[in-house]
């Protein structure tokens, strides 16, 4: 088949990436976080691992530290790695998590991985799998599926263009149940075992039966081509066959395959046995496996196309290696510099074979079989019968005809063809350009293929697709559907053919069906360009298709010579005419280009004219002749025909063209790129077609956003037509004059026959215009220069000739484009016409351009459309500008801002207003504070709306004037009544009948009434439940309130609506006796718990309020936000005479906002009182903590507040909103990249517009005297109509000395800053504004964290308005022999957009966003928590860590009555001291033959050292090993200064090992768990608070089992314990006994030790109060000495405990009936004796014995 893409959404991804990015590669931010493992098996000889996590990508890795001997490893670490390149490589690689464990010097040894797909990840829910348990398995062994050990991570990929990490909350803050429990519990080690677990298990079967015309290895012309898959459970490979291209493998890869799985694709590839080159690679979706067995199921031939540089062996590494490094910054930032350079993407367009392949799912279960891979030969009956029949033979004759656009250079001035199918390629001469600036070809060439056939499954008798009806006819067309694409490709040569030095220019690929299509659709259009044997007749497709006899020349016979009778084929013969005609099948194909194209990135690739035929020979034919048979070869019926020229349409043989006018209808432009140094654009537009003389529109001058209104004509064209090719009469007379004319259409009878005539003759005309070449219009550069001046082209779109009609039809807007038309430069709206030279409509003198529509489309050519013209308004522009905030400064140092003013434009430069040069208080935050208008015609219809173009000039460094510093826009479209349209369905429907018209006007007024409604109770002139009353009336079509409304719209007065109205009701509304006595209710009316408050009085007694709500907080005490209010019948009126209802009525305006206002609110009866609101605990185990009580009641997002859109203002492109002023983007010079220009932003111009418009009255209007008023447009929009005045800009936006509070928090997720290489910062804060900096260190001391905790509140004081873009650094101070600081993380401001920051909603903090907006200044009075995202400049876009604060801004003159809020947590952690007391341990592995000398370490995990007991020696597993000992932990705080995990959960590590007596090893693991004291450490907490007296202190311990598990210490303390079981999974370095327990997870039938432990925990002053001793030593509760056994000793320093010792060991010799054992030291005494008594008897001073 020629094309195959199985993956979901691969190819829509890839195509997306391309667009949005045009055509750059792009780049990925991979964050994976690995919290932790357990279970580990061991590879160390003690039976523990050296653990080494690395997190690999694309060949580079990250590493972690070294975590030695341990089996359960916190490891708490987040990589992020950066990809860049392209989609198609990205989306197929995989996110690899590989464990190592180091052994002393060596190199790592790999344990296992985890294997997650980039694509799953990307697809998934937030581009994120969230955090979960994974097995660690090695695929690549005889168990894939066995786990050797569990990881708990996730894993995040995002793009430059997505905010930040798509993790919004960091990996500790989520709670984990496995750490609340109580008792506290030894974790868990989850069994993830995939072959029992697993919901689904299959065997994946793959039948390989053969490759066909695969690549040859490098180096040779032949391969050793052998076949593997891979999945993530492993790789399976096939036996190789030598030294062929055409393989028959026939053999059975069975892989295994586990769901859930991570990794949905699946690798088939071909590889080159000898040099293990990669050949080709074919990638399979696992669920498109599972969703389409049947299809799959079946053997089918699949083609294989790669890119150009497939780095198949980087997808893939090998387990158990090191590869690849870390990218450095500069590496980095070179890539990222990258993507202001055209690079491309590489198409799929190098055959790679194709490949004969059947796959087969087979379910497994447990209990009948687990997966398995295997390699198996298959039975040669099963392979036989499967295209092993001879081979097709495809003779193809391709017509190439002209390119246009083709790029050239002086030496490579000619232009070649190449057709590829399969392997096979042919190349046509080489062409120059001609006069009319076309490569004029016209030649054919021929291109001989075989491909593999099966007369049982490639010979159905019925359509493409369909089963066989058993007639014994063959159709064809099923076969050529299945062959391989064919690729155009054009290269640029020397003009002589040598072809030694070829460029490729451009290319094409599509199917062979559409090639031999042509522009046709239907299946029948291929019979007339494949051909079956010589007669259909007996070519067995029952005479569907013709054969080639005609055609064929016996040998030395030449083709005849065409004539202008019959150009082509043989006069006597009418078959060979039609076979031969090479327009049939005729096709314009836009050439495509990619980064293996060597033109430049402002060149287009071209089109190419070319047509292709067919031919078959019969099966019978096929079988006879060699290698399959011994008769004669096949001939080529083409050969003789092709060394005929084809004839050109402009020759006389044919005479196929007529004169034709082209008009270009161009209306307006918008968003040009200009290339000018300035930015901006002084533009032109050209026509162009072929080589005529172009036409070139007037030059509007410096605007990015220009109305041309004009037309472009080009007259006197001779454009080529193509007759129809189905009739051998046709001519280009038959080309029908004035089918579009109106009255031509009246001299046809007026029947249904008649239209469809009319119709189709429009079409035949349009039709014959598809083979001309295509019409140029760019927009054109004009650019000064010292002496005259340059031009230079902006964009440019192509038009199809075919596509136009001869009548003026709509205007559309099209895209820009230099080369690649993927690349946007701007959009242009324009219509064009193509009139023949005898049409009527070019008689007609053509009247000036302005602003129109027509409802002429291609669909109704016919229909009667006079020109409308668009209605222009009066309208004015209205510009309150603020300022400049953080504009960058042009050529620092050299050239910065000096006094900067802005102009203001609209569509005209006579327009152009001004304000006046400023430089306070700031050149690059200047405010200048003043108001402008504009007065303009503005067109009614939207769609034609202009652009408002703001410049920034400042004074030059050269006596040569203002220059334009930074420029932007803004589309007055935004601020019209109306969206803008499609630009085919402008006019109204003029057919519409009146019930319809009814139905839109009582619409419409229906809209209207409701708005006035809402707009009354705002005024507080009705109240909500009246508002309900009237809409109700108005819905049972109430006349009296309709009349009221109808006089209300031709006289607007509200006070005479609410009289009219207001009498009615009372005269309507009667109440019930019932009533009388009304239930009185109660509302609760809801608090803001800090969000909102009521206003106070006075600023001092809201700060009163505010100071006392802290300090309940401070106290732990919950606050009552409930005030319980009567409320009588639902209306009352309020001490002040206002109704209650509509008091604070921006909190009436929410409520409405959040309401349905369809239903109107019910009064609450007795039962209705709303209980006391309980409070959101939003801590991650809902749990209250000392954070949540201190700052509970500032609510908490997880993102900036202009994401959440809690402010009126949002930081986006254009946010016009009545509550602040409007951002206008400002760029300086070209844009680089217009899809992500947002990265080239160099500040913004604070500003507020408002459009207005003029009246128009009517007549009756006129005559009472009313004049028309200039309403704004916004609030029409609204319903209100709010007249014209010039507003004081210092009263909107009045000048206050504010001082702004920065509380911050903590930051978290933060990336060290040499490539995770450094484990702990000394961290400090900057905080700009403008000139301002706050710095951290100056007022406390540096944190030394890689995650710190701050709690602290930075002052600063600045005029709003002013410079408002904060940017908060966290900064790292390095000391030592070289100093300095290094930024970890910052968040952007305005000045940073230039240098690679993309500007999107929450990355700037401004502060006039916010004390602008009454909603978060004022009505909020805890201001809320919010997570900012810090990035690096070297990494841009890329999120390095997130830092959580929350802002306040107070008036300087009113600070001192809003004292800062202590947000100080250190100083509410309470200091405690954890005491363990090891008792015992039970049932110990038997590590040394029957014994163990057994040490206990404890670890607090990021609490300091592990701590020991002593030793007890030579353990059975009989006895007990007595310890006694007291372990004690200090310094220790709750809550922890470290928020992340483990720290902040405190887990306690308890291991017991086997010591070496000698040392000389290392010691050995026997068991280990990890027991969790959060719990025990809050209750502490809890039950101390308050408390300054030690006696009163409380300390809290494990809780024991039973009430009677007590232990005491020699002054009879009683100590409650609890026994553990601990556990250890096992491993090739973990010894067990082959009589004890196995090793394993479960921790009742595996386990290796039991322990008895107590634990308490104790305020810090209650230690001190009550000290005790380590260990059992002589002191304060001093615990008993343990009842150990004797214990081996020396017997020469310690004689008794020696003694002691070989009592006990004899003494259990006789008991045990066994013989007795020594210790070490007395065989070394004995043999010392022995050797000593030797000695002395041989000098003679000891006799013998």
């Amino acid at each position: 088949m020629p094309s195959f893409d199985p993956i979901p959404g691969y190819a829509d991804l890839c195509q997306k990436f391309q667009i949005d990015n045009d055509a750059r590669d792009c780049a990925w931010n991979i964050i994976t976080t690995v919290w932790e493992t357990r279970g580990m098996m061991s590879n160390h000889s003690d039976g523990a691992n050296n653990l080494l996590v690395q997190v690999v990508h694309d060949g580079i890795h990250s590493d972690s530290t070294v975590f030695q001997n341990e089996i359960s490893t916190i490891v708490n670490k987040v990589y992020k790695k950066e990809y860049y390149g392209q989609p198609a490589d990205f989306f197929l690689s995989s996110v690899k998590i590989i464990f190592y464990t180091q052994k002393m010097v060596v190199l790592p040894t790999y344990i296992g991985e985890v294997n997650l797909g980039v694509l799953d990840i990307y697809l998934a829910e937030g581009h994120m799998i969230p955090m979960q348990w994974f097995p660690i398995v090695n695929p690549n062994s005889d168990l894939p599926a066995e786990p050797l050990g569990f990881v708990k991570l996730n894993c995040v990929i995002n793009t430059l263009l997505e905010k930040g990490a798509v993790q919004k909350r960091a990996p500790d803050a989520l709670a984990d149940w496995d750490l609340r429990r109580e008792p506290p519990r030894i974790l868990q080690i989850p069994r993830l075992n995939l072959r029992k677990v697993a919901p689904h298990q299959y065997n994946i079967k793959f039948n390989f039966y053969k490759g066909f015309d695969l690549p040859f290895s490098t180096g040779r012309f032949s391969a050793d081509p052998g076949v593997r898959v891979i999945t993530a459970c492993g790789v399976v490979k096939g036996d190789p066959q030598a030294n062929t291209i055409r393989p028959n493998w026939n053999v059975l890869i069975q892989a295994p395959f586990y769901e859930p799985n991570y990794h949905d694709l699946i690798f088939c590839q071909v590889v080159c046995a000898t040099s293990k080159q990669v050949l080709s690679q074919l990638v399979l979706s696992w669920k498109e496996l599972v969703c389409n067995q049947d299809r799959f199921r079946a053997p089918r031939w699949i083609d294989i196309y790669q890119r150009e540089s497939n780095a198949f062996d980087r997808l893939f590494t090998v387990p158990g290696t090191l590869t690849g490094v870390d990218q450095t910054p500069s590496q980095f930032l070179e890539q990222i510099s990258a993507t202001s350079q055209y690079k491309g993407y590489s198409s799929p367009i190098n055959y790679g074979g194709r490949v004969l392949l059947g796959i087969e799912l087979e379910p497994r279960k447990f209990e009948t079989g687990e997966p398995s891979p295997a390699n198996i030969a298959l039975k040669p009956k099963d392979c036989e019968d499967k295209w092993s029949d001879p081979y097709q033979k495809c003779m193809f004759r391709f017509q190439i005809f002209y390119g246009e656009g083709l790029n050239i250079t002086g030496s490579l001035s000619a232009v070649t063809v190449e057709f590829c199918i399969g392997r096979k390629s042919v190349q046509c001469k080489p062409a120059a350009k001609a006069d009319n600036g076309t490569f004029e070809f016209y030649a054919a060439v021929e291109l001989e293929c075989d491909f593999p056939f099966d007369d049982l499954r490639d010979n159905p008798d019925g359509l493409p697709g369909k089963l066989s009806t058993g007639s014994g006819t063959w159709n064809p067309a099923h076969f050529v559907r299945n062959l391989p694409d064919c690729v155009v490709k054009v290269y640029r040569t020397d003009p002589m053919g040598v072809g030694i030095f070829q460029e490729l220019i451009g290319f094409w690929r599509g199917s062979v069906i559409s090639v031999l299509l042509g522009r046709g659709d239907d299946w029948a259009d291929i019979q007339d360009t494949v051909f079956v044997g010589m007669s259909k007749f007996d070519n067995g497709t029952g005479e569907t298709y013709m054969g080639v006899e005609s055609i064929m020349l016996n040998a030395g016979d030449s083709a005849p010579s065409p004539s202008k009778k019959v150009p082509w084929g043989n006069e006597f013969l009418p078959d060979s005419r039609k076979i031969m005609h090479p327009y049939l099948g005729f096709q314009i194909r836009e050439l495509q280009r990619d980064a293996s194209c060597k033109i430049a990135k402002e060149e287009h690739a071209g089109f190419l004219a070319f047509s292709a035929k067919l031919w078959l020979p019969t099966r019978e034919k096929c079988a006879n002749a060699p290698p399959f048979g011994s008769g004669p070869p096949i001939l080529s019926p083409w050969k003789e025909w092709n060394r005929i020229p084809i004839p050109k349409p402009t020759s006389d043989l044919l005479h196929w063209y007529a004169g034709f006018t082209i008009r270009a209808h161009v209306y307006q432009a918008k968003q040009l790129q200009g290339k000018a140094e300035s930015g901006v654009a002084s533009s032109f537009v050209r026509l162009r077609y072929a080589n005529y003389p172009v036409a070139n529109s007037d030059t509007v001058h410096l605007t990015n956003n220009p109305t041309y209104d004009t037309t472009l004509t080009l007259s006197d064209l001779e454009m080529i037509l193509l007759p129809n090719v189905h009739e051998q009469d046709s001519s280009v007379e038959d080309y029908m004059v004035d089918a579009e004319v109106e009255e031509y259409c009246k001299t046809k009878k007026e029947t249904l026959m008649a239209m469809i005539q009319d119709l189709s003759e429009v079409d035949d005309n349009l039709t014959m215009l598809r083979i001309a070449q295509r019409i140029e219009l760019s927009v054109w550069e004009e650019i000064p220069m010292p002496f005259g001046k340059s031009t230079r082209m902006i964009g440019r779109t192509f038009i199809d000739p075919e596509q136009c009609l001869t009548r003026k039809t709509n205007p559309e807007w099209r895209h820009l484009f230099d080369g690649d038309p993927a690349v946007e430069l701007g959009y242009i709206l324009c219509s064009f016409q193509v009139i023949h030279c005898d049409e009527r409509i070019l008689k007609e003198v053509p009247l000036p351009l302005v602003p129109d529509k027509s409802s002429v489309t291609r669909a109704t050519p016919t229909d009667k459309a006079p020109i409308t013209y668009v209605e222009m308004r009066e309208s004015k522009i209205q510009i309150q500008v603020l300022g400049l905030r953080d504009l960058t400064d042009p050529m620092p140092p050299i050239m910065k801002v000096k006094k900067p003013f802005v102009e203001i434009s609209c569509d005209d430069p006579k327009t152009a207003v001004q304000v006046k040069p400023t430089d306070r208080p700031s050149p690059n935050n200047a405010n200048f504070m003043e108001c402008l208008e504009i007065d303009i015609l503005l067109p009614k219809d939207v769609n034609y709306a202009p652009w408002l173009d703001f410049y920034i000039y400042d004074e030059p460094l050269l006596p040569l004037g203002p220059c334009i510093i930074a420029y932007g826009n803004v589309p007055v479209s935004d601020f019209y009544l109306d969206e803008a349209e499609d630009l085919d369905n402008l006019e109204e429907n003029e057919n519409e009948d009146e019930d319809a018209k009814a139905k839109r006007i009582a619409a419409e007024k229906r809209k209207q009434f409701y708005t006035f409604t809402k707009d009354l109770q705002k005024a507080g002139t009705v109240t909500q439940r009246q508002r309900k009353t009237l809409e109700a009336f108005w819905e049972k079509k109430d006349e009296a309130v309709q009349r009221a409304f109808d006089q209300h719209l031709e006289a607007p007065d509200p006070k005479k609506f609410s009289d009219r109205i207001f009498q009615y009701l009372t005269d309507k509304v009667v109440k019930s006796e019932d009533d009388s006595a009304k239930k009185e209710a109660v509302k609760a009316a809801k608090g803001k718990k800090g969000d909102k408050g009521k206003k106070k009085s006075s600023a001092g007694d809201a700060a009163a309020e505010v100071q006392a709500v802290e300090e309940v907080a401070d106290q732990g005490g919950q606050l009552d936000y409930v005030d319980l209010t009567a409320l009588v019948d639902g209306d009352r009126v309020s001490d002040n005479g206002e109704d209650a209802d509509v008091q604070d009525g921006k909190k009436q305006d929410d409520a409405e906002a959040e309401g349905d206002d369809d239903h109107a609110d019910a009064l609450l009866d007795e039962d209705d009182i709303l209980p006391d609101q309980q409070e959101n605990v939003d801590t991650a185990d809902g749990k209250p903590n000392t954070e949540w009580m201190l700052l509970r009641a500032h609510k908490s997002y997880d993102v900036p507040l202009e994401v959440v859109g809690l402010l009126a203002v949002k930081a986006s492109s254009q946010s016009f909103d009545a509550g602040g002023a409007d951002h206008v983007k400002l760029f300086r010079g070209p844009i680089k990249n217009f899809k992500q220009k947002e990265a080239e932003v160099v500040g913004i111009l604070k500003c507020k517009v408002k459009v207005y418009e003029k009246q128009v009255l009517t007549e009756e209007q006129l005559a009472k005297g009313l004049e028309p008023q200039f309403l704004d447009l916004k609030e029409l929009k609204e319903g209100r109509e709010v007249p014209y005045e010039m507003p004081d800009i210092n009263e909107n936006f009045p000048s206050q000395d504010v001082e702004i509070r920065v509380y911050l928090l903590r930051a978290f997720q933060i990336t060290p800053v040499h490539n995770d290489l450094i484990s702990i910062h000394k961290n400090t804060v900057r905080i700009t504004l403008g000139n301002k900096t706050w710095k951290w260190e100056q007022d406390h001391d540096l944190i030394s964290a890689i995650n710190p905790q701050f709690y602290r509140c930075a002052v600063l004081k600045s005029p709003l308005p002013g410079p408002s873009q904060m940017k908060i650094s966290l900064v790292h101070l390095k000391d030592g022999w070289m100093p300095g600081e290094e930024v970890i993380g910052e968040t952007v401001s305005g000045g940073e957009w230039g240098r690679g920051y993309f500007w999107l909603p929450g990355w700037i903090i401004d502060l006039e966003d916010r004390w602008f907006c009454a909603e978060w200044r004022e009505e909020t009075i805890h201001k809320p928590r919010e997570v900012r995202d810090l990035y690096r400049k070297n990494k841009p876009g890329i999120s390095v860590g997130k830092l959580q604060l929350f802002l306040d801004a107070k008036p300087v003159v009113e600070a001192p009555d809003w004292p800062i809020k202590d947000i100080n947590i250190s100083g509410r952690q309470m200091p405690l001291e954890m005491r363990m007391i090891v008792w015992n341990l039970m049932r110990v592995a038997p590590m040394s033959g029957y014994t163990s000398n057994v040490i206990v370490f404890a670890e607090l995990i990021g609490w300091g050292r592990a701590k020991e007991t002593d030793t007890d020696l030579l353990v059975k597993v009989s006895r007990k090993a007595m310890f006694n000992y007291r372990l004690k932990f200090k310094g220790i705080k709750y809550p922890s200064p470290d928020p992340t995990f483990p720290v902040k959960d405190f887990l306690l590590r308890i291991s017991v090992f086997h010591e070496d007596m000698l040392g000389v090893q290392n010691n050995k693991l026997i068991a280990e768990g990890i027991l969790p004291l959060g719990e025990i450490f809050r209750d502490c907490m809890q039950r101390n608070l308050g408390k300054s007296s030690p006696d009163d202190m409380e300390i809290v311990s494990l809780e024991p089992e039973n009430a009677g598990d007590l232990e005491m210490d020699e002054e009879g303390t009683k100590y409650p314990f609890r026994w553990y079981k601990l556990c250890h999974p096992g491993g090739p370095g973990r010894y067990a006994h082959k009589n004890f327990t196995k090793v394993g997870y479960d921790f009742e039938k595996n386990a290796q030790a039991s322990i008895q432990l107590t634990i308490q925990v104790m305020p810090r002053a209650k230690a001190r109060a009550n000290p005790a001793m380590l260990g059992f030593r002589a002191g304060p509760a001093k615990l008993k000495d343990p009842n150990r056994p004797p214990q081996p000793a020396n017997p020469l320093f310690y004689p008794d405990q020696c003694a002691a010792y070989i009592a006990y060991v004899c003494k259990e010799a006789i008991n045990n009936k066994k013989p007795c054992c020594i210790c070490l030291c007395c065989v070394i005494l004995i043999v010392a004796v022995v050797i000593g008594y030797a000695y002395l008897m041989q000098i003679g001073i000891v006799p013998p014995l």
